[in-house]
């Protein structure tokens, strides 16, 4: 199924060419009627998809990379964080099955046509923020827009604040089973909204994913841990964590990239790894 096709039906249906015909409320009601949300129970088991990374816009050059500018996705920042352009969390509900009480998706499975939206500005470059699981909706590409608050000559969306809104209203008030300090810090970084919201929270879509998202989410962000572990104690992992994020060993990997030991300084590493556990076990 393509979310984006689901919408432009309905608005075909209704007579409606363009979303520029909508007035900010029918965009909200829309908006919220189409948002897919990830399950409260995996904010609670796991409170973030990939907490090792970070967003970086079209990363194709970089000081420490001798070549031609090309791709460099998860190869890592300065601080040793997994430089991501998004794909390791706009993937994780492809395929699954969508619910709730006003679900326009009926019983097909998410294939194409969303957008993972993060809803506050300016938290893609925070670890603690990039993959927060609040922090995550998605939107089927026409809406995906109006959720955006990036733009430096433009008041954002009403829709931009009532997601902010919805998002505390899901989330808030949970006490996650890990990494309750960096949890509190996290939403402490996040502006609070007074934007009014008529939804109660049992109202929303959220994928229908039992625990495959947690579990794949716990089990890569080991896999990172134990591979920061290794190289803390001063030890050369035997695997790559991925092809651009290796320590100059394992199969697939990227051979004109520096290893990860040489690309950021040890005392970085081992900053990252100490943070990574905090965030968790604490």
């Amino acid at each position: 199924m393509d979310a984006n096709d689901v919408l432009q039906a309905e608005l075909r249906r209704d007579g409606i060419d363009d979303l520029r015909q909508l007035g900010p409320s029918e965009i909200v009601e829309l908006g919220l009627r189409y948002a897919i949300w990830l399950p409260v129970a995996t904010y609670v088991s796991s409170p973030w998809l990939a907490p090792f990374a970070v967003r970086r816009v079209r990363v194709r050059a970089d000081v420490r990379v001798s070549g031609p500018p090309r791709d460099l996705w998860g190869f890592p920042d300065e601080r040793g964080r997994f430089s991501d352009d998004n794909s390791l969390i706009k993937g994780m509900i492809r395929s699954q099955h969508v619910s709730g009480p006003h679900s326009p998706y009926g019983a097909g499975r998410l294939r194409n046509g969303l957008v993972c939206c993060h809803i506050w500005p300016k938290t893609t470059s925070d670890r603690l923020l990039f993959s927060f699981v609040p922090n995550l909706v998605w939107l089927p590409r026409s809406l995906a827009s109006y959720s955006d608050a990036h733009f430096v000559h433009q008041d954002a969306h009403l829709l931009h604040h009532v997601l902010r809104a919805a998002a505390r209203c899901r989330f808030g008030h949970l006490r996650t089973a890990t990494g309750h300090d960096d949890v509190e810090q996290a939403w402490n970084r996040l502006a609070s909204d007074s934007a009014r919201l008529e939804y109660a929270s049992s109202e929303f879509n959220e994928v229908a994913d039992g625990t495959r998202i947690s579990t794949s989410a716990h089990r890569r962000t080991h896999r990172f841990a134990a591979f920061l572990d290794e190289l803390a104690a001063g030890s050369i992992p035997e695997k790559r964590f991925s092809r651009r994020y290796h320590a100059g060993r394992g199969r697939g990997i990227d051979p004109t990239l520096p290893a990860v030991q040489d690309a950021v300084a040890e005392d970085h590493l081992r900053s990252l790894s100490v943070e990574l556990r905090r965030t968790m076990h604490g």
